[in-house]
């Protein structure tokens, strides 16, 4: 992975936020892999802020999974029609509430 290919979360404005650390587990089973990336950030902000987190994936990958925590709360991602998560989304961040989406 090279800087140019890398995760990374970028803030929607002016908010900071700090990567605080990288954990990736990988598991070989036959060809196939099952890697594990964790990265850990912190608002720096005294608000909520909106951020866009993007990551590459092989053209050949499969994303299973899904899960963070905010705040100290689990989260766990849902599959969902496009147009039924980005409306749940938005819903949520217009009551205030943390809400993430994933989208291709």
């Amino acid at each position: 992975m090279t800087i140019a290919t890398a995760a990374v979360l970028e803030p929607i404005g002016e908010a900071r936020i700090a990567l605080e650390s990288v954990d990736v587990q990988a598991n070989l089973r036959g060809l196939f892999a099952d890697v594990v990336v964790t990265h850990v950030y912190r608002n720096l902000e005294n608000v909520n802020i909106e951020a866009v987190y993007t990551f590459p994936l092989p053209l050949d990958a499969v994303l299973l999974d899904l899960s963070l925590e905010l705040n100290g709360k689990k989260l766990r991602g849902v599959v969902q029609p496009k147009g039924e998560a980005e409306e749940r989304y938005e819903d949520a961040i217009d009551k205030g509430d943390s809400a993430v989406v994933v989208a291709t």
